[in-house]
């Protein structure tokens, strides 16, 4: 069988074969909504039709939406309509979906509440002549949307936390080879449940969106900011006998001190990426799924979503627990720097990005190695294991993942001087607990003892800059140590706060 020529093609062509298959086995609920097979291809092929009616095809179509069938129908739909999805995360401040929605060029919104200029709510996603939700489009119709050359399938931004947020392209050869090869390795068929719940602004959760369609799996979908929290993600992960799951570790760990924690038999695939994956998290996910291949896989934003993966051994005593090797048509290489084998990650493929789009276009490590293909300096320091076995140790700048969101120490520092009421300030990773990594804001006030409350700088550095939102501690200090040579005195500082003289403020 040919491969289909565009995502639209192998998206359309899979969810008509599960509606003629299987028409009323459930496709995709989020436990306020549940579609069939057919009640599915109808609301995508209807949404597709509409988008078609409002923006012409290969548009840049953004999706702001809580996390529900709705949303997943609305991504599916422009997908199907040959366009390009952009995710815009509820969460977002003003500040980052407006500079997303500018760079990206973003002709339509699909979003809740009143209709605008530029933007088109949910409940009017459906063609004018096609009033009933649950009334199919005429396939051929739906089909002949698709174009030539196939447009990009998503636009991805990265954290934002060197100053601007940057877009990455995706086309439709790197994200198929993605899930190629996932299919290949952990095959998904009719007998699974995938559960959604990454953010949209995640890569991550363009897999969640696309692969159970394109293999006739089930969906089950939990907003995890929705009341509840970790309990409703472990009673959803045994109440839909999930299948496949996904976790950034960090979060892993947070879900796992839940209270109501217990072990989830029916999972066979338990996902993590997005920060360093330490033994311990690893191994407790083992026991709590003991039927699971536990994988770690890695992959920046300038990437198709994942490049390499690894399975989890509790019999291996590697930790962290190792990347592996590059995926099908990915080489991930290791520029060693210095005598131990550390050195700088770089990845080559069809899966790496063609460059950044936007106002960040021209810049970063893109670049192409004869006989590799394009490739991308990732600044992830990494180490050879064993033969062909990769782990990453560290950045090579000051660059850290918390919960997945990439931040840049040394951006933070520049927002947070901009505060008119720190002096100076220092950022460094909080060592209260070595297996969460958090974020210290170490400030020198401009009036002594008169600090400004934590809160109140998380929420200038929202307001002020398109930084994704994250947890940090703030403490205060009369002056920041240095160096021989004049500079912040980093170490000092870490030790400094390891020690705990200052207990600073916490927020969430």
């Amino acid at each position: 069988m040919a491969e289909p020529r565009s995502c639209a093609s192998a998206l359309w062509t899979a969810l008509c074969a599960a509606a003629a298959s299987a028409p009323h086995e459930p496709a995709i609920h989020d436990g306020r909504r549940a579609l069939t097979n057919a009640e599915l291809a109808a609301a995508v092929g209807a949404a597709a039709v509409k988008l078609r009616e409002l923006v012409p095809a290969a548009s840049r179509v953004g999706v702001r939406l809580a996390p529900g069938v709705e949303q997943h129908i609305a991504v599916l739909g422009i997908v199907v309509a040959a366009c390009t999805y952009v995710p815009f995360d509820v969460a977002w401040s003003a500040e980052r979906t407006g500079y997303v929605s500018a760079d990206a060029e973003v002709a339509l919104m699909i979003e809740a509440g009143a209709p605008g200029v530029r933007s088109l709510p949910f409940d009017r996603l459906r063609p004018d002549a096609v009033p009933d939700l649950n009334a199919v489009p005429d396939p051929d119709v739906v089909a002949g949307l698709d174009v030539t050359p196939a447009p990009a399938v998503y636009v991805m931004y990265t954290s934002g936390t060197t100053g601007a947020p940057k877009g990455v392209q995706t086309s439709w050869p790197a994200l198929r080879n993605r899930l190629a090869w996932m299919q290949d390795v952990h095959a998904l068929g009719p007998d699974d449940t995938v559960l959604s719940k990454t953010s949209c602004g995640f890569d991550v959760s363009v897999w969640e969106f696309l692969w159970p369609r394109l293999h006739n799996a089930r969906t089950s979908v939990l907003d995890v900011r929705d009341e509840g929290g970790w309990s409703s993600l472990w009673r959803v992960l045994h109440d839909d006998r999930v299948t496949v799951c996904h976790f950034v570790p960090s979060v892993a760990r947070s879900a796992m001190r839940d209270p109501n924690v217990r072990p989830v038999p029916s999972l066979r695939l338990v996902a993590l990426s997005g920060e360093v994956l330490d033994r311990d998290t690893a191994a407790r996910l083992q026991e709590l799924a003991p039927n699971a291949r536990i994988v770690n896989m890695y992959g920046p934003t300038e990437c198709a979503i994942d490049v390499s993966h690894w399975t989890f051994d509790a019999g291996q005593a590697w930790d962290p627990v190792p990347i592996g090797g590059g995926a099908a048509n990915c080489t991930l290489t290791v520029r060693p720097s210095d005598d131990t084998g550390q050195g700088l990650l770089v990845i080559s493929g069809i899966q790496v990005a063609d460059g950044y789009i936007g106002a960040a276009a021209g810049s970063g490590g893109f670049t192409s190695i004869d006989g590799l293909g394009p490739s991308y300096d990732t600044g992830d320091l990494a180490v050879e294991v064993a033969p062909g076995v990769l782990s990453v140790v560290g950045r090579s700048d000051r660059q850290v993942k918390l919960n997945g969101v990439r931040v840049e120490l040394d951006g933070l520092e520049t927002v947070v001087r901009g505060h008119p009421a720190i002096q100076d300030c220092a950022v460094v990773l909080d060592a209260d607990d070595p297996s969460i990594s958090r974020v210290v804001v170490v400030c020198v006030p401009r009036e002594p003892g008169t600090a400004p409350l934590t809160r109140a700088v998380r929420q200038f550095v929202r307001d002020g800059s398109a930084m994704e939102d994250f947890a940090f501690r703030l403490v205060a200090v009369d002056r920041l140590p240095l160096t021989a040579s004049g500079k912040t005195d980093y170490p000092a500082l870490e030790a400094h706060v390891r020690e705990g003289s200052n207990g600073g403020q916490r927020t969430r």
